[in-house]
Order: structure tokens, then C-alpha cells, then sequence
């Protein structure tokens, strides 16, 4: 069944929201402040002079709040697909949940990952591995709103 046009909003902009705190705390916390992902010894110079040295600096680090806010906007989109296609899909919520993240993460970060900082920025694999890992948990606790919020909680 269809939600109303507001709750599905709502529930993108909630997994927005929780997306963009999973990513503080995969990318920035465990990520930056630990030095995993900018290590020098392991990872490409080109990634770490894009991050912290070639002006101007990436928007995430200059104004962060307008990569968040893109992200409510790309998930309030995201809302909208599953609502619509859902209607398609079992109606368990765990069936939904991973068949919504593999959407999301393979059409946006496994994508994103492998054109952008693999392709064009040398990164070694398994930093391209950790940063896949880090943008799954991200993707499957907005993917864990979108359900509990859109879809219906039935087994089947």
C-alpha cells in the first residue's frame, strides 16, 4: 500500500539523517581520527592531497552541512523508489532491509568508489574495501528506517 506522500518524505529525511551520523562515525571516527584511511604508508597520495592539501578542499571538509543536506535530498528520493517498487518485494521486513541496501550501495557507493577514488585517485584495495564496509553500515541504517517507516512489517 502506497504511504502518504508526508510519511515518506519523513522517512527519507530520517534516513538521511542517520545515514549522514553513520558516516561521521565510520569515516571520520573510525576512519580519520584512528589515521586508517589517511596513512600515507598505505594510502595514495593522490587520495590524501585531494582530502587535505589541493585547494579548495573537498566540500565535506570546507561545509559539510551541504553534503549532509544532499544526502537527506538523495534518500528523500530513495523514499519515493522504494515506496514505489516495494510493492514488488516480500513483505518481510528483513527481506526488504537488504534488498533496499544492496540497491543503495550498489548504485551509489560501490559505483562512487570504484569510478572515483580507485579510478582516479589510485586507492589501494583494501582501503577501497574498508571505505565499501564503512559506506554498507551507513546504507543499511538508512535502509532500516526507509523500511521500518515505508514498508509493511509482515512475515511471510
Amino acid at each position: 500500500m502506497t504511504q502518504g506522500y508526508w510519511r515518506t518524505g519523513l522517512a527519507g529525511v530520517l534516513a538521511g539523517i542517520v545515514f549522514s551520523l553513520l558516516s561521521i562515525l565510520t569515516f571520520y571516527v573510525l576512519g580519520d581520527l584512528t589515521g586508517i584511511l589517511n596513512n600515507p604508508a598505505v594510502q595514495s597520495p593522490k587520495v590524501i592531497a585531494v582530502l587535505q592539501t589541493l585547494e579548495p578542499l573537498p566540500v565535506m571538509v570546507r561545509a559539510p552541512f551541504i553534503i549532509f543536506t544532499g544526502w537527506i535530498v538523495i534518500f528523500v528520493g530513495y523514499a519515493f523508489l522504494f515506496d514505489h517498487f516495494s510493492v514488488l518485494w516480500p513483505s518481510n521486513y528483513w527481506a526488504r532491509l537488504w534488498r533496499l541496501t544492496l540497491i543503495v550501495w550498489f548504485f551509489s557507493w560501490l559505483f562512487f568508489e570504484f569510478m572515483g577514488p580507485f579510478n582516479l585517485l589510485a586507492e589501494p584495495l583494501p582501503l577501497l574495501a574498508l571505505e565499501l564496509v564503512f559506506w554498507a553500515i551507513c546504507t543499511l541504517g538508512a535502509s532500516a528506517v526507509m523500511v521500518a517507516m515505508i514498508g509493511q512489517r509482515h512475515t511471510d
